[in-house]
């Protein structure tokens, strides 16, 4: 049970990473 919610965490920890650092990189591109 635990591990489940670990790996649920974790999921959405690197979606969000993903997002964030998509995000920077459109900026940087659209500022260039």
């Amino acid at each position: 049970m635990v591990g489940t919610i670990i790996i649920i965490l974790n999921v959405f920890l690197i979606l969000y990473i993903s997002s964030v650092q998509a995000t920077f990189s459109v900026q940087h591109f659209s500022v260039t």
